[in-house]
């Protein structure tokens, strides 16, 4: 997870646009779905690539569509920069484990879940029925890789 006041590159007004995300502790990947992110901003993976496939909770097989390297802002705030793998899923996921091993921590609550990462926070996922989750306005920029992927988005 890479953090930092980034509200400039956030005002091109031909690119913003929003990503739900919910938190998934079963997720090996950040998984999104092509209509979530933009299609300028999808490329192969090396999942892609192979030809492999991500498996959902029931055991079905989803084919692998690429990646896309994201910029999100949180609304009063920090950039968060993340890699995710292409798939059609109804909503985008963020893997718990991923956060995890860039070095942040999650704390769960009753109402809400946070990020943080150094005793800083992150970002908070309201809970809304049985998820957490949260919304973000996004910027696709398929020029840098982050830190904070898995196994399958590093080349």
């Amino acid at each position: 997870l890479e953090v930092g006041r980034c509200v400039d590159e956030f005002l091109d007004v031909n690119a913003p646009r929003a990503i739900k995300i919910a938190l998934d502790s079963g997720a090996g990947d950040h998984v999104a779905g092509r209509d979530q992110v933009g299609a300028k901003s999808i490329r192969p993976s090396t999942g892609s690539r192979r030809g492999q496939h991500l498996i959902a909770t029931n055991g079905d097989r989803i084919e692998n569509q690429g990646e896309s390297a994201l910029h999100m802002l949180e609304p009063g705030g920090e950039g968060i920069k993340s890699v995710f793998q292409l798939a059609d899923v109804t909503r985008a996921l963020y893997s718990v484990s991923l956060i995890c091993d860039a070095g942040c921590e999650l704390y769960f609550a009753a109402t809400e879940a946070v990020i943080t990462k150094g005793g800083k926070v992150i970002a908070r996922f309201a809970r809304e029925g049985g998820l957490y989750s949260f919304e973000m306005e996004v910027k696709p920029d398929a020029g840098e890789e982050s830190p904070f992927v898995g196994p399958d988005a590093k080349r």
